[in-house]
């Protein structure tokens, strides 16, 4: 977990943001991907297209006027 204070300009108060790494792990086709793209997107494709090597997405949330949650969500293949 990494954390950096920077200066909120409104209000003078210390600005902490949080950043964590997520990896969703699972077999093909399981809808991996799928759920990536709707949390992070808020999008959704019936079309199927295999992951190769793995793919990321990144959402920033404002948990309240002093604190940001960053969150990297990844998403592989993986084989047995």
């Amino acid at each position: 977990m990494q954390q950096r204070d920077f200066t909120h300009q409104q209000q003078n108060k210390p600005l902490e943001e949080l950043f964590f790494k997520f990896i969703i792990i699972g077999d093909p086709g399981v809808g991996k991907s799928s759920l990536l793209s709707r949390y992070v997107d808020d999008k959704f494709s019936n079309n199927y297209h295999p992951t190769i090597g793995a793919e990321f997405g990144s959402k920033t949330i404002d948990l309240n006027e002093t604190t940001k949650l960053r969150l990297q969500i990844w998403d592989t293949v993986f084989f047995l």
